[in-house]
This record gives C-alpha cells, sequence and structure tokens, in this order.
C-alpha cells in the first residue's frame, strides 16, 4: 500500500480578537503554502458547530488557531512557529496515517516539545 497524506485541520476565525491571533492565524497558512501542505481550514466563526470538534481532541485548549494533524493537536501559532524554526515542523506534517505507531510518537515528541520549550 502507498502512504496516505496525514489529514491537516487549521482552527481558526475570520473575525480574530486580536492581532496576534490574526498574525498566528497568517503566519500558520503562509507555512502551509510555502510548504505546498494539503489541509482543511475551518473558520468557526463561519462553521460555530465545528468548534465541538476541535474541543472533543484539543486537550482543553480553547485558542485560536489550532493546527492538527490526525486528529492530534499540534498546537497554537507559538508552537508552530517554534516547531519551524526547530526544524521539526516538516516531520510532524509528514506523518502517515497507515503507521499508527508514527501517531503515537508524534504526541510524546510534541508532548516533550511543549514542556521544553516553555
Amino acid at each position: 500500500m502507498g502512504e496516505v497524506s496525514p489529514k491537516i485541520v487549521l482552527f481558526t476565525t475570520s473575525c480574530p480578537s486580536t492581532h496576534k491571533v490574526r498574525s498566528d492565524i497568517e503566519r500558520i497558512l503562509q507555512l502551509l503554502h510555502a510548504k505546498r501542505i494539503e489541509y482543511e481550514e475551518i473558520d468557526l466563526n463561519m462553521y460555530p458547530e465545528r468548534r465541538r470538534e476541535m474541543l472533543a481532541f484539543g486537550d482543553g485548549v480553547t485558542q485560536l488557531p489550532q493546527l492538527r494533524v490526525n486528529g492530534v493537536y499540534v498546537g497554537d501559532g507559538n508552537t508552530v512557529q517554534e516547531m519551524e524554526d526547530f526544524g521539526e515542523l516538516d516531520d510532524v506534517l509528514q506523518v502517515s496515517k497507515e503507521q499508527p505507531r508514527l501517531l503515537m510518537d508524534l504526541r510524546v515528541h510534541l508532548r516533550h516539545f511543549q514542556v521544553q520549550h516553555y
């Protein structure tokens, strides 16, 4: 079986409450476009019913933007930028759905990354 691209989802809002939220959304979108990553953007202002989906797997995180890979919460704007700065974002975005072990490793790696860098 061939590799299957990971499902990338970015939860955003078209009415950001602060300049930081707006710039974080723009920065993640720029990164995804520059890397030519296919993703689904979910604007919670346009589709408020999708908020439940975001909250169901977000470890209690409510701030936007939120990047997910195969349902796993990767992080907000700061975390995604730090992962890019440390050269770790490409690996996270290339996780295959066919390899559940990698998904578990991703969860452990993200928790370790968040502890180290905060």
